[in-house]
């Protein structure tokens, strides 16, 4: 959350985060992997309809309808406020709602996380291990591959990654090793 005072658009994130300690998971609803898949390509119509938008007028106004940082500067109208209300209140029952099918801002760093040289790393039993995929709260990993689009490297997958006791990788590299001898006094 300290990136949002950096970052005026992560604070609608960093809001959603926070109700995530209040909301009991019984209140939740796991949107469907093939729903999920396709309602991430919302921000993505949004962001090139805000681009276009630009392009033909040459007016920025148009953003600060699908980007909430005006909510921290309280100018905004009733239809604003209304949305961000509606959004807050789902966001209760969907985890991340904004952040995972509307963020504009998250789908122009989807596009460029194409062009990234540190991928995060998977092992050959991650084809059939699903911790990781139903840890990501991000729908950023389906099956063996992750999602580069959709991540936003919480690092949740690499901490379980190296954790021994959690992850398979290490488990089979632990049967197949022979326990260790103690080592030699002298």
């Amino acid at each position: 959350m300290g990136t949002a005072v950096l970052w005026p658009g992560l604070r609608i994130g960093a809001l959603t985060q926070l109700l995530d300690l209040f909301v009991p998971a019984k209140l939740r609803y796991d949107v469907p992997r093939r729903w999920e898949q396709r309602a991430a390509n919302i921000k993505y119509v949004l962001l090139a309809a805000v681009i276009l938008y630009f392009l033909v007028t040459r007016d920025i106004s148009i953003y600060r309808y699908v980007e909430p940082f005006w909510m921290f500067t309280g100018h905004g109208t009733t239809v604003m406020w209304s949305g961000l209300a509606i959004l807050l209140v789902a966001t209760v029952f969907v985890r991340n709602l904004y952040c995972r099918f509307f963020c504009p801002v998250g789908a122009f760093l989807g596009v460029l996380s194409g062009l990234t040289v540190f991928r995060i790393k998977r092992w050959s039993e991650c084809n059939s291990c699903k911790i990781c995929e139903n840890t990501c709260e991000w729908g950023a990993i389906r099956g063996p591959t992750i999602v580069a689009s959709e991540c936003v490297r919480c690092d949740d997958c690499e901490r379980l990654y190296m954790d021994t006791k959690k992850c398979p990788h290490w488990l089979v590299i632990l049967r197949r090793e022979p326990a260790n001898p103690l080592p030699e006094r002298r």
